[in-house]
């Protein structure tokens, strides 16, 4: 079975097709563990996220959401070891090619910024929004 992370988040808003915004506030997913303040991490930090989500909510409500396992190491591959890939492919064609180191980096650097080109164009069309958290509980809205 697969493994899952849960979280916390408040929607900020809703994006249509299935898809919301929301903000992940600082200790809204820890329960104040303390963890940010001994690891001396900024506590003041809200992050905006994308979320898949099938379920009836509005702007104000506390949600859980969930990263699946395959869904981090899909991500994680595609934003870090590709480009990377890209890099020393590039560099190893300059050498196929006997270039100068010069050109060899040159054509290194070309190819690692054409990978972050196409992903982003992928990313445009939608195609990786199976690798998105997924909403899987509404807690209501936050009293304030």
């Amino acid at each position: 079975m697969e493994k899952e992370s849960c979280f916390n988040a408040v929607v900020s808003k809703d994006l249509g097709n299935g898809f919301i915004e929301a903000v992940i506030e600082p200790h809204l997913s820890c329960e104040g563990c303390g963890a940010c303040k001994a690891l001396m991490m900024n506590t003041e930090t809200r992050e905006i996220i994308t979320l898949k989500c099938d379920l009836s909510v509005e702007p104000g409500d506390s949600i859980n959401y969930v990263y699946t396992e395959s869904g981090e190491l899909v991500s994680s591959l595609l934003i870090f070891l590709l480009p990377v890939l890209a890099l020393i492919a590039g560099v190893g064609a300059g050498a196929y090619f006997k270039l100068s180191e010069s050109l060899m980096l040159i054509l290194g650097v070309i190819s690692l910024f054409l990978v972050f080109f196409v992903l982003k164009i992928i990313e445009k069309q939608g195609k990786f929004t199976w690798m998105l958290p997924v909403v899987i509980k509404n807690n209501g809205k936050i009293p304030e």
